[in-house]
């Protein structure tokens, strides 16, 4: 079933190779290393490996609800919000935009088109 909503899409390129999902009020402190997936993970905030910008821009979604597609899963776990939206950001934060999730604790699935440095990432959240 898809039931998804496409509620943010940033296409750029991303000088640290690193796209995040978080919490806006999110203090959390990532692991030191990405694991094998390109991952690094918090309750409330989560990492992923993508293009550098030297191979050009790479696209990072934010859906609501779950997406049908054949990309591959990478991370699957809880993700919670407390004030119901998420920014994605640029890894030093100097460039991020917002989208409303819902509050409170989500399924947060993350898609993308390669394992390694992939050109689209889909952060889906749903229903825990």
């Amino acid at each position: 079933m898809d039931n998804a909503q496409l509620v943010l899409s940033f296409t750029r390129a991303w000088p640290w190779g690193l796209a995040i999902v978080s919490d806006p009020s999110s203090r959390s402190v990532f692991p030191a290393n990405l694991d094998e997936h390109g991952v690094a993970a918090t309750i409330d905030a989560v990492a992923i490996g993508i293009q550098h910008e030297v191979d050009g821009e790479a696209v990072a979604e934010v859906w609501v609800g779950e997406k049908v597609t054949d990309l591959l899963c990478i991370y699957d776990d809880e993700f919670v919000t407390s004030d119901g939206a998420v920014i994605l950001t640029v890894a030093d934060g100097s460039r991020h935009a917002s989208a409303v999730v819902g509050e409170g604790a989500h399924r947060l699935r993350v898609l993308v088109d390669q394992v390694a440095s992939p050109g689209l990432i889909l952060f889906e959240f749903s229903a825990p």
